[in-house]
Order: structure tokens, then sequence, then C-alpha cells
């Protein structure tokens, strides 16, 4: 009897430790995929496909003649680029214009 509790005990240790392995493989695959994910935010391809969807944006917005449609170009400007870093933008023109809308400043 005290051997087959013993080797209950054993197997549910085992188990347990199984299933740790597990969950810190899943933590380190997840450290390792926010890695990937803040290179590839910092790298030249994606600031420079976000420039280009921005030039879009404010291009749209200048040629609008709609108060209305600029508040709502600017509106999804500040949403879309929410989490994008202006210092990472190279052009100064896009880069005001990014900051005008965040803040609301529309002319």
């Amino acid at each position: 009897m005290k051997s087959v509790l013993k080797g209950i005990g054993v197997a549910l240790i085992i188990i347990l430790g199984i299933i740790g392995m597990m969950f810190l493989g899943v933590a380190l695959d997840l450290f390792h995929v926010d890695a990937d994910r803040f290179v590839f935010k910092n790298s030249v391809t994606y600031t420079e496909g976000v420039a280009d969807d921005l030039a879009k944006y404010q291009h749209e917005f200048s040629t609008s003649e709609d108060d209305t449609d600029k508040k709502a170009i600017a509106e999804l400007v500040t949403s879309r680029f929410a989490n994008i870093n202006e210092n990472n933008i190279e052009s100064p023109d896009l880069r005001e214009f990014l900051i005008k809308c965040r803040k609301g400043d529309i002319d």
C-alpha cells in the first residue's frame, strides 16, 4: 500500500513538472514574440511603411474641403498611429501632421 501511494506521488510530481515546463515554454515563447515585435516596430521597413500610410492620410486631409472630413481623418490618424513614436518619422512635415492630429490642432 505504501509503495502504491509512493508511486502515485512520484507520478503526480512528474505530471506537475511536465505541466510546469510547458507553461515555462509558453512564457519564453511569448517573450521571444515580444522581442521580435519590438525589433520589427523599430525597423526601417516598418517606419517607412508608417510614413507612407501617414502621407496618404495627409494628402486626403489637405485635399479635403469639408471640416467634418478633416476632423474624421485627424481622428483616424490619431487612432491608427497611436503607438507610433513620432520621433521615428524622418519627414518633418509628416511628423508635424501627426502631432497636430494628436493634439486636435487641425486647420
